[in-house]
């Protein structure tokens, strides 16, 4: 997913993102969450920055990976 934000394939990374929720759709896993989460907030903020949920899904993933303490997760936001 992170290659794909940093060369613009939005299609790609949401592909991949999809791909990771379903493989943890049995056992969901609070990192895996996040790691989608996270692609797909910037996949969207990339290609619709206008997007009226961008604000709110941003603030949210902020306090839940500051929760986790994967700060390293917060670039790009």
């Amino acid at each position: 997913m992170e290659f794909n934000l940093r060369h613009e394939d939005y299609g790609e990374t949401r592909r991949h993102a999809q791909a990771l929720r379903e493989y943890t759709r049995e056992e969901s896993l609070p990192w895996s969450d996040l790691i989608v989460g996270r692609a797909e907030w910037l996949a969207d903020q990339a290609e619709d920055p206008g997007r009226a949920d961008l604000a709110a899904r941003r603030d949210a993933l902020v306090t839940d990976i500051t929760a986790a303490d994967f700060a390293w997760l917060l670039r790009g936001l």
